[in-house]
């Protein structure tokens, strides 16, 4: 029996609209399997990327996003709001047996409140307008039971796929939230699996330990900010999760033999 992939349903249910669709998966039923693209798994509309360039901002709306997270695996019940910066943002996560799925994010969305009359006239114009909760449930009820017609095949193939999908669930988590001082024990937490387990598996899969894997994202997402960023180097070690500036340094180095500020000395010679 031939299925729409999942990533094409969000496409036709997005067309003609500024919604914004997307989805964090949990445990061994992953993204790996439903294959939504990156810019899916985040939220990634023109407000909120103006917004993660601002000072700071990428880190506000982690911040803000795993509240949100954290609300749905607390109370299991899908709930709308309006983020830090303005946008209404419906949150329904899609529950097996006690067991959360994957959390649906439905947002975009534009909402008459004075942080958000606030935005550029041109972001304004990039969001969803007149999108009430109801229409927002009804969506998210409607990806709810797709997925729910898909997990009996997914059950079906899962002895192959269900370590590798749990891996890609937590590097897409790991890269979402770079910026958070994650530790093998707060992940293994969030995925409903003992920390041991969590980080031999990880090493098994990719031949990396996990923490070395949260390093790299991190000095990943430090080199955007040597490079594109007049921040100072104490500041940068501190946003991205770093205490201490010398072990920010030795850990930059070793990773890509030069230090941070021989680094952007090499990509910024003129600055």
């Amino acid at each position: 029996m031939h299925f729409i992939h999942l990533y094409d349903l969000i496409k036709h249910i997005e067309y003609g609209t500024n919604l914004h669709i997307s989805m964090l998966f949990f445990g061994h039923y992953g993204n790996d399997i439903f294959h939504l693209p990156h810019n899916h798994v985040i939220h990634c509309s023109p407000v909120c990327n103006a917004m993660k360039s601002m000072p700071n901002g990428l880190k506000k709306c982690f911040k803000c996003r795993n509240m949100a997270i954290a609300k749905a695996r607390k109370t299991k019940e899908s709930f709308g709001g309006v983020c830090i910066n303005g946008v209404y943002e419906f949150v329904h996560p899609v529950c097996l047996n006690n067991d959360i799925v994957c959390i649906i994010f439905i947002g975009n969305i534009m909402n008459n409140n004075k942080k958000t009359k606030q935005l550029p006239p041109q972001l304004i114009d990039t969001m969803e307008h007149n999108f009430s909760l109801e229409k927002c449930k009804e969506l998210a009820i409607f990806i709810e039971n797709y997925i729910r017609m898909m997990l009996p095949y997914i059950s079906h193939n899962l002895s192959l796929e269900k370590q590798s999908s749990l891996i890609e669930n937590i590097k897409n988590y790991i890269q979402e939230n770079a910026y958070s001082k994650n530790t093998i024990s707060e992940i293994a937490e969030i995925f409903h699996y003992n920390a041991k387990y969590i980080g031999q598996l990880f090493k098994k899969e990719t031949k990396i330990s996990l923490n070395e894997y949260i390093h790299i994202i991190r000095l990943e997402h430090a080199k955007i900010l040597l490079s594109e960023s007049d921040k100072t180097i104490l500041s940068i070690a501190f946003e991205i999760g770093y205490n201490s500036v010398s072990y920010f340094n030795r850990v930059f180095k070793n990773h890509f033999s030069i230090t941070p500020k021989e680094y952007r000395k090499m990509v910024r010679p003129f600055k």
